[in-house]
Formats: structure tokens, sequence, C-alpha cells
């Protein structure tokens, strides 16, 4: 196995469990990786929503993948979205996804658009599913330790905080207690969409840093 990222941090944990015939390499995914041989599947997990161009990157991920290789892809679709949240905050969310479309930064709205994007690269997708996950996509009140993993997240996202300006404050603590809240519900999704093509070739293992 091949691990790549660009974050020394996350490499270096990978590195410490000494997983066997497992390396990993630092390199920017934004550019096709030279792993130097071929390789059997490509696996992707929340990166794939950082490059809304995902055609164009497809490609150059996978031209290490051997014949009859596999990708699979797993991506959130609309982060933000959970219940119940006042109108303004929902809007000013809308309008920060729209933001970082716009800008080519982020995809807010990639899960859904995985099995698309694949079978447009000429893959075949055997299996399109929806994952529960605890932190991203769930009902009923978080745990603390979500809570925390959630605050920490708004914490790293400067953009988000320049873009809200004076609102920041008030519409991170409001959706922090929306997730707390024992009527919370979440209309976001995380897709794993699974595919296969003949004659292809590369391979990315990344995780995100959203």
């Amino acid at each position: 196995m091949i691990g790549v990222d660009m974050n020394e941090e996350l490499l270096r944990e990978a590195q410490s469990r000494k997983l066997p015939n497992a390396e990993f390499r630092m390199s920017d995914l934004r550019t096709s990786p030279d792993l130097g041989v071929g390789v059997d599947g490509l696996w992707c997990s929340f990166t794939a929503a950082y490059f809304p161009d995902l055609l164009a990157v497809l490609a150059a991920w996978t031209r290490h993948l051997q014949p009859g290789g596999w990708v699979a892809l797993t991506e959130i679709d609309d982060l933000f979205g959970h219940e119940p949240l006042s109108a303004r905050t929902k809007a000013l969310f809308e309008a920060y996804a729209r933001d970082a479309f716009v800008a080519e930064r982020y995809d807010f709205h990639m899960g859904r658009k995985l099995r698309d994007h694949l079978e447009r690269s000429g893959f075949t997708v055997s299996k399109m599913l929806t994952l529960e996950d605890q932190e991203l996509s769930f009902g009923g009140p978080a745990r603390p330790e979500v809570v925390d993993a959630w605050r920490t997240r708004f914490d790293r996202m400067k953009l988000l905080r320049d873009f809200c300006a004076p609102n920041f404050e008030q519409v991170r603590e409001e959706f922090l207690g929306c997730l707390m809240r024992a009527d919370h519900s979440s209309v976001a999704k995380v897709y794993c969409c699974i595919a296969t093509k003949q004659g292809a070739q590369a391979c990315a293992n990344a995780r995100p840093d959203a």
C-alpha cells in the first residue's frame, strides 16, 4: 500500500503505526504522483471535494492503475446540512458553499456527484453506498467528543471565519448547539462510490483535512 498526503503530521502518524507492506509519501494530489509501480486500486477518502474539477484530477490519479483495477471514493455531501438552524445561518452556509465552488476551493456537494464523475471518466460503477457516520451524518444529540471535533473543525476554518465576519461566533455556536439538540437531524450524507475501469492506470490514498 502506498499512502499519499501533503500533511506532515498525518504522514508521521501513519508511519508511526508501522503497518506491514505500507509506505507513506508526501505529495500534492493536485498533480499526479509518480508512484513508480502499477497498483491494483485507488482509495480516496474525504478528499475529492477539494477538487471541483474532479474529471481532470481522476485522469491524473488513475494513470498507474492496473487493467481491471478498482477505485473507491468516499465523500461528504452538504457538510453543514444539519437541522434545526435559523434561516440566516443556513443562508450564510449556502453562500459560503457557492463561493468555495466558484473559487474552485471545495465542492460541498461532491458526494452526490461521485457516480457521475466516475462514469464520465470511463469507469463502471458497481456500488454507490450511503455510509453511517457518527460525526458527519447522524440523528439525535451528538456525543461530547463529536461536538469537540466539530469545534476544532470550525477553529481551522479561517476562510469561513472571514466570510461570516462578525457573525462567525454566532454561527458556530448555533451550529454546535444544533448538534446537541434531541431533535437534531442531518441531511448531510456520506457516500462511497466503487468502480472499475479496464486499462486504467494510478493510485492515490488520502485523508482530508476538512
